[in-house]
């Protein structure tokens, strides 16, 4: 593991989502960008305009001292338009940085932390309680609804920016899947941009240094391949662009493609009465269940960025690669929400933090688009089969927060062999 401290800030808004900006999203390593040399200045100037004071004690070393709640008023708004305007040219990404504040409104009290600083949940409701003090809003009353959460678990969500979780220097990865390395296996490759969740679903933010190319191309063909199959034909509706672009689904005389809001038609079809609701269905192919849920753990495993807590779930990474089955998996709950998340998938992981065996290890919401689907990663064989048990399940799942929305339906994915998948649609047509 890396012991070199994360340079960088973390941000807390209203406004906004929770934001992470730091050195590490530059690429300034993968791109053989000298730290010591090239850096320096870049640094200073970087920390300057959210420090409180900042003095700089020789060329090597700096000493800043961050207001923790600092108002964005016009001095330190334009502070950030300098550092960016000169600095865009050379680290591009700063893009990102200067579109974030964009919502962020002129004297917002926001809360600016060093991105080396760990916060866990409890502590991030606190700084949230803080802001709306400062920013005369009234805070929702959401301590009750998510103190079971929040004590057993920190949060973290992945997706809405930009990330490259594992190790940037290819000589540092150890594939997360096969465990193993360009010196251990000179057939081990890690030339490949692997991204932590299928770009078919979308995927532009979040990747994973930590695959190698092999596992890379067996997720495509298999596990990953299942899921995208299952929910193609929602693929289609909503428009996502894969790595080709929007699919288009063809089975035999169907054809099923996505027309934007913009497009027009007029369609002629033999047989068919205007504003008659239309049945057909199509062969999604054969499908592996249990494989629906190994991709939707793999996903959760790919974006987690604590190595010590990896290690224990090196029997679930061996299970994600097919190197051994289970009789059962605990069910999931999926649900259609009512409301879109952004455009990129979202993964919103919960990691325990005490020794409660009780409760799971880990456990992930993962949301594409309005689809949400709530599964526990399990870390062993043992724990599997113990939240199989749906009465154990349900006891844990009912003392959740998100267990109060309606929508969700049990889904049972045990099943290890393929099975013939066949989707029916219904198109209803829509009143003009």
């Amino acid at each position: 593991m890396d012991n070199k401290i994360k340079l960088g800030i973390k941000i807390y808004s209203l406004s906004n989502s929770n934001y992470e900006f730091s050195t590490e999203d530059l690429d300034l390593i993968e791109n053989n960008v000298d730290l010591d040399s090239d850096t320096s200045k870049f640094l200073w100037d970087f920390f300057y305009v959210f420090s409180a004071k900042c003095r700089r004690i020789n060329n090597d070393q700096m000493n800043l001292e961050f207001q923790a709640f600092l108002s964005f008023n016009s001095i330190v708004k334009t502070k950030l338009d300098n550092f960016i305007e000169h600095y865009k040219n050379v680290y591009p990404k700063l893009n990102a940085l200067k579109k974030y504040f964009t919502k962020i409104g002129i004297n917002e009290y926001i809360c600016v932390l060093p991105a080396y600083k760990i916060i866990d949940t409890k502590e991030e409701l606190e700084i949230t309680k803080i802001l709306h003090k400062l920013n005369n809003k009234e805070f929702p009353d959401i301590d009750k609804l998510f103190e079971p959460v929040v004590e057993n678990y920190n949060i973290y969500y992945y997706g809405e920016f930009a990330k490259k979780i594992g190790h940037a220097n290819k000589n540092d990865r150890v594939c997360r899947w096969c465990h193993n390395t360009t010196s251990s296996n000179p057939a081990v490759t890690f030339n490949k941009r692997a991204h932590a969740i299928s770009e078919a679903l979308g995927n532009k933010n979040l990747y994973l240094y930590d695959e190698c190319d092999i596992c890379n191309e067996y997720f495509a063909k298999t596990i990953e391949l299942d899921f995208i199959n299952s929910i193609q034909i929602l693929n289609v509706a909503w428009g996502v662009h894969g790595k080709n672009g929007i699919p288009v689904i063809r089975k035999h005389n169907l054809e099923i493609k996505y027309l934007s809001p913009e497009t027009t038609t007029n369609t002629k079809s033999k047989g068919v009465k205007k504003n008659t609701p239309l049945l057909c269905s199509y062969n999604a192919g054969k499908i592996t269940p249990q494989n629906i849920y190994r991709v939707l753990c793999k996903f959760a495993l790919s974006v987690l960025e604590d190595e010590k807590v990896l290690t224990e779930f090196r029997w679930t990474t061996d299970w994600i690669r097919n190197k051994c089955n289970l009789t059962k998996v605990p069910k999931i709950y999926n649900a259609i929400m009512g409301s879109f998340s952004e455009s990129n998938p979202i993964v919103q992981l919960h990691i325990r933090k005490n020794q409660d065996i009780n409760i799971p290890r880990l456990f992930a919401i993962f949301n594409h688009r309005n689809l949400a689907y709530f599964f526990i990663i399990p870390s062993s064989e043992r724990e599997a089969e113990y939240f199989a048990n749906d009465e154990i399940l349900d006891s844990f799942w009912n003392t959740l927060p998100y267990s109060q929305y309606s929508g969700w339906k049990a889904e049972y994915l045990s099943g290890s062999i393929p099975i013939e998948t066949t989707i029916n649609l219904n198109f209803i047509p829509r009143k003009i």
